[in-house]
């Protein structure tokens, strides 16, 4: 029985196009820099002091969403921001199906971000696994 993983990338650019297509304001909050990695995958440690000066925080989500209030069900528009992990999927019967998101270990860095911003009015924020769950979250603030 093979296994497959669809890759974080392709999650991302399928929740992009998306967004696109349903008119929706996206911006994805780009919180690394493969640049500037050594030869392990590990960013440099000048970078990440480069980054903390100028205000980067480990825990940030992937994406702010923007839904105006002719979009939102909330009469002043709503901001989302969420945090896309990848889907995994396992080969039953000859078909991928996704598995499900239990196990799954989201950084304390991350579950700090979005429990703040949860406390903010019109502001919500979660984890999503896959594109579809993401378009889905969205989907459920828009008229």
């Amino acid at each position: 029985m093979g296994s497959r993983s669809i890759s974080e990338f392709d999650e991302a650019v399928a929740l992009s196009e998306s967004l696109d297509w349903l008119n929706v304001e996206h911006w994805h909050l780009v919180q690394e820099n493969p640049g500037s990695r050594d030869k392990d995958g590990n960013m440099k440690w000048g970078r990440i002091m480069k980054l903390k000066k100028q205000g980067w925080k480990k825990g940030v989500a992937d994406y702010m969403v923007y839904l105006s209030s002719m979009q939102s069900k909330c009469k002043k528009g709503v901001i989302l921001f969420i945090e896309l992990k990848k889907r995994r999927t396992r080969k039953r019967d000859g078909e991928y199906k996704a598995l499900s998101s239990d196990g799954i270990n989201i950084a304390p860095e991350q579950q700090v971000f979005l429990s703040k911003i949860n406390t903010v009015g019109n502001v919500e924020g979660q984890v999503c696994f896959g594109a579809d769950e993401a378009i889905a979250f969205v989907k459920k603030f828009m008229k």
